[in-house]
């Protein structure tokens, strides 16, 4: 995702999402005054015209720790920032007196994690014989106006869910921003992707030492809730964001 604003003869440009830089690949011109933050990269740094080019534009936002350290080590000045799907409520939030009552299983269901399906049916609390099936997953050939729409669809949906689970980081990380319940089930840990986030969420699965953990915030209902640890860096995200649009 980049959100472009336009100034004279250059197009002011915040960066951020997931890239794979291959080298030689530079992928900013001349003609952009780029901003990185809440930005990721797959692969190690190795291009010198592309380490030259982040140097330019630096300090580096990044979205997780990985990213962070790969950035570090190559002479980079950068912070870690967070992931920008946390600063959401901009524009979704709903107000919790308009929150309804449905559970949301996004791309999660019961059989695919026994040892967390234990613990999520004894959330007695909830009822989980009643329960809307999502997926991020759709056809390639959705052009990009209408994956907006249908990303629009389901974050209006977050807004008013009661719960969400999901094994879907970018379905748990807006639900942090929209005040929704959730809990990310993985049963495998993703460094690439988890590093600085993943103790941000509910979370039931495999940690980073690579053991089976539940890390579940529980009231005296018996109902989800979650931290607010995302508030340090969703508030810096919106405030530095600000900043930058007013330059």
């Amino acid at each position: 995702i980049s959100f472009q604003y336009y100034y004279g003869p250059k197009i002011k440009l915040i960066v951020n999402g997931w890239f794979n830089i291959k080298e030689g690949n530079v992928f900013t011109s001349e003609n952009i005054n780029p901003f990185y933050i809440s930005f990721h990269i797959k692969n190690d740094v190795d291009d010198y015209r592309m380490i030259n080019h982040l140097k330019k534009y630096q300090p580096i936002g990044c979205r997780d720790k990985k990213t962070y350290n790969k950035l570090l080590k190559k002479g980079i000045k950068a912070y870690f920032s967070g992931c920008i799907t946390t600063t959401l409520d901009i524009h979704y939030y709903q107000k919790e007196n308009s929150r309804g009552k449905e559970i949301l299983f996004t791309d999660f269901t019961f059989g695919y994690f026994p040892k967390a399906d234990i613990f999520i049916k004894n959330l007695k609390a909830y009822d989980f014989a009643n329960v809307t099936y999502l997926s991020h997953g759709f056809s390639s050939n959705y052009s990009q106006i209408e994956r907006f729409k249908i990303a629009d669809k389901i974050l209006k949906r977050y807004a008013k869910a009661r719960l969400v689970i999901t094994t879907k980081i970018h379905a748990a990380l807006p639900c942090l921003a929209l005040k929704t319940p959730v809990i990310l089930v993985n049963n495998q840990y993703d460094n690439e992707r988890f590093d600085g986030l993943y103790d941000l969420l509910n979370t039931i699965g495999i940690n980073s030492t690579n053991k089976f953990e539940i890390n579940i915030n529980i009231n005296d209902s018996g109902l989800v809730y979650n931290s607010d640890k995302y508030l340090q860096y969703s508030s810096k995200l919106k405030k530095i964001m600000k900043n930058y649009i007013k330059e």
